[in-house]
């Protein structure tokens, strides 16, 4: 009897301490991370610089493409497939929450590179809709740090976190990115 009460409180203390486990705060403003739920740990992204393209359709009749480019086939860091994947990030003090400063992309792979579509504009002002963006919602975790939580499973494939931010930093021809793939 005394076992199965022991047991009934080690297990239920377990529980509360699984629900109320916090996820670490990354060290470093306006760098994402990858949450392990599982380990309670942070794992950083393969952080890079993507060059802003701007193209031109026909001439400049047809319209105008803009694309972040990363260099590279594949990104460094891999992770498992999940239903659930979140990431996590710290973010500089006035600046609020992810959503105004990074876009998910799921890459394009083409020619040994990866690239993501900003934009398509057309010459009358028409623009269309980006299929590479992938939404994503955010809770907030405490002072500035928010956890990241696409609104879809992300298949298989190349992805990257572009920071728009960072576009005047490098005189609006290349962005800091943190990608990522998943196998």
């Amino acid at each position: 009897m005394k076992q199965a009460i022991l047991f009934t409180v080690c297990f239920l203390a377990g529980m509360a301490n699984a629900q109320t486990t916090k996820p670490p705060v990354p060290d470093v403003l306006n760098d994402i991370r990858y949450y392990h739920q599982s380990g309670n740990s942070l794992k950083p992204l393969e952080k890079t610089t993507a060059k802003y393209v701007t193209k031109a359709k026909a001439m400049g009749y047809g319209g105008v493409s803009i694309n972040f480019v990363l260099e590279g086939k594949e990104s460094s860091i891999r992770l498992p497939s999940s239903d659930r994947m979140t990431f996590i990030v710290a973010l500089g003090e006035g600046i609020g929450d992810p959503t105004g400063w990074f876009t998910l992309y799921r890459a394009t792979v083409k020619k040994g590179k990866r690239s993501g579509n900003f934009g398509d504009y057309k010459v009358f002002g028409k623009s269309s809709g980006n299929k590479e963006v992938i939404s994503y919602s955010v809770k907030a975790l405490g002072h500035q740090v928010y956890e990241i939580i696409p609104d879809s499973k992300l298949d298989k494939g190349e992805y990257f976190f572009a920071n728009k931010g960072s576009l005047s930093k490098y005189g609006n021809t290349a962005a800091d990115v943190f990608a990522f793939g998943i196998d």
